[in-house]
């Protein structure tokens, strides 16, 4: 399996940004995680970021307490991430695997990084390695957009060419602006059904879908969010004998 990236250093340098700014559409990514985490994640405290990007999912999990590992195939986001780690572990993936021994960890994490997968194939692929190092019984955390992310436009993330979006089948590509970081994105579109079917098929047990809505109490002027959810966070538990 050969994943590639396109991000670039001073792409990277923006996304590393991220963490400072509090009114943001990933505030939505975050906010639900701790407690979903604390329920289902029984079996210890070993945690592997997926796709980790500059980091800040990674420091996330280590803000809960969790032993964790990040890994991403961009050595441009790698770097942003080591130089403001405190004390993390990063590793550069080649190949698509993930340089783990079998049934490693508790907890393995991927945030916004499924949807960047061009097709089914490689999505395949790659939630069959993270099964590989999970623990039996170890929970999958797969944050994506949600189906309304590529038809709606949100807080502050402009989906671009919104009239051709409301007809995409599973794999076609779309684009959206981040206000927040003044870059945009290529993401593809993969169905609900798309997602299970590829966990199912890797071994895993969906035990919880969740859709995080806006609230009052987020403090931030929330508009489509309040009734439409832009991610989904899939739960799921690694099945006994995988």
């Amino acid at each position: 399996m050969e994943l590639t990236s396109i991000y670039n250093s001073d792409m990277a340098q923006k996304f590393a940004t991220l963490a400072f700014r509090k009114a943001n559409l990933s505030h939505l990514l975050y906010r639900d995680l701790p407690d979903l985490i604390k329920k289902y994640v029984t079996t210890g405290n070993k945690a592997l970021d997926f796709g980790c990007g500059p980091g800040l999912s990674t420091k996330f999990l280590a803000s809960l307490g969790l032993d964790v590992m990040g890994v991403d195939i961009n050595k441009n986001m790698l770097t942003n991430a080591i130089t403001s780690a405190d004390g993390i572990f990063f590793a550069l993936i080649k190949h698509g695997q993930i340089p783990a021994k079998d049934n490693t960890f508790d907890l393995v994490q991927s945030m916004m990084v499924l949807l960047e997968l061009p097709n089914l194939e490689t999505m395949q692929e790659a939630v069959n390695e993270i099964v590989r190092v999970l623990k039996p019984n170890g929970i999958f955390v797969a944050v994506v957009g949600s189906e309304h992310f590529h038809k709606n436009s949100w807080y502050d993330k402009e989906t671009i060419n919104l009239e051709e979006n409301q007809t995409l089948t599973s794999g076609q590509a779309f684009k959206t602006y981040s206000k927040a970081l003044d870059l945009t994105f290529e993401d593809y579109f993969y169905s609900d059904k798309d997602y299970q079917t590829v966990f199912i098929n890797a071994g895993l047990e969906v035990v919880k879908i969740h859709h995080p809505l806006g609230k009052d109490t987020d403090g931030i002027n929330w508009g489509i969010e309040n009734t439409l959810p832009p991610f989904t966070q899939y739960i799921c538990r690694k099945i006994l004998g995988n």
